[in-house]
């Protein structure tokens, strides 16, 4: 049992090293192993990069019934980046939020946007705005 254990740990390390070895790979597989790798961390950590945001900006004492969470960013526009968004509103809303929706366009020659929407899927296809909440803080690394 005791050589199995070891067994996984030494394979899970491999893979980790794979991983992040894989981020060097070249530009488009490594930004892409970034992204999924970011993707993953976001996910796994949403909880404590949530209470450090509210630590950092004070939104510890939110109004009854209202609540953050973290979640990923899904970016469609001008650059590749991925990331996090802390969004925040009423409770049972807010469960419905699944990701934040980066719209990022132009506008004639001179104006640039960059459009925050928090939705309720991870998927950019059959994707809805969740009324009610809105984007708080962003995280995010360039690939």
């Amino acid at each position: 049992m005791r050589r199995i254990a070891i067994h996984i740990i030494i394979g899970s390390a491999l893979l980790g090293i794979g991983l992040f070895a894989g981020l060097h790979i070249g530009f488009a597989q490594g930004s892409l192993l970034k992204g999924l790798a970011i993707a993953v961390l976001v996910d796994k950590n949403a909880n404590g990069i949530n209470r450090a945001i509210n630590s950092t900006l004070g939104g510890r004492n939110l109004a009854p019934n209202t609540d953050t969470k973290v979640v990923p960013i899904l970016s469609v526009g001008q650059g590749g980046y991925v990331g996090a968004a802390q969004v925040a509103g009423p409770t049972d809303t807010l469960n419905q939020v699944r990701a934040v929706l980066q719209v990022e366009g132009r506008l004639g020659g001179s104006f640039r946007f960059n459009g925050l929407v928090p939705v309720n899927s991870r998927s950019l296809t059959n994707v809805s705005r969740v009324n009610g909440t809105g984007v708080s803080a962003v995280i995010d690394v360039k690939l």
